[in-house]
């Protein structure tokens, strides 16, 4: 399998290519260098932030700065954010053509969302929880309830009262909710927003 690129090393890749550093970088980009520097100190470029590299870098592939996988620039066989909306990622849409990303379906969110992580109209990547997997509480998932309610939560097992803490980001209040209540859990793995 092939390695995956982190963040922060897309961010170093990209001032090596264009041998630059990331002062001049983030000026490029319309960012300011702290907001560069705090990307990659959390190993964590923002969704927009991707967007707008892939818009102002036209030679860099958009499926490697999501992903972190495959080729970087286009001329190596690198797709554009355009080739992969044309390949499927919409909402119902597998995501094979994205090299890397394993996901079940792709869906649009609707309603009340995760902010500010995950807002309303965003895409999201879901992949079903296995029943042997066990669950991460710093990862987002679709909760769907057996009245078929559905929401985006932070997730934790309290098993010792069969029950599960769901969690919202924004006030991080939580709502315990017994085994029995839920019928689907499927993990976030990939949240793009609608250009």
């Amino acid at each position: 399998m092939a390695n995956k690129t982190e963040d922060k090393d897309k961010v170093r890749a990209l001032l090596k290519y264009y041998k630059t550093n990331q002062t001049e970088f983030a000026a490029r980009l319309g960012f300011s260098q702290s907001a560069l520097a705090h990307w990659i100190t959390r190993n964590k470029l923002p969704f927009d932030v991707m967007h707008k590299i892939a818009e102002t870098c036209e030679e860099i592939s958009f499926s490697w700065l999501v992903t972190g996988m495959g080729p970087m620039l286009l001329k190596d066989g690198g797709l554009t954010e355009e080739q992969m909306a044309s390949d499927g990622m919409m909402p119902g849409g597998k995501a094979a053509f994205i090299p890397g990303l394993d996901c079940d379906e792709f869906v649009q969110c609707q309603g009340f969302s995760l902010e500010p992580t995950i807002h309303q109209g965003d895409f999201i990547g879901l992949k079903k929880l296995r029943e042997d997997e066990v669950i991460d509480p710093e990862r987002i998932y679709l909760v769907t309830m057996t009245d078929g309610t559905q929401m985006l939560r932070y997730v934790a097992n309290i098993k010792e009262e069969e029950m599960y803490e769901l969690t919202a980001e924004t006030n991080r209040r939580s709502l315990q909710v017994p085994y029995e209540k839920i019928h689907i859990l499927k993990k976030v793995v990939f949240v793009g927003k609608m250009i």
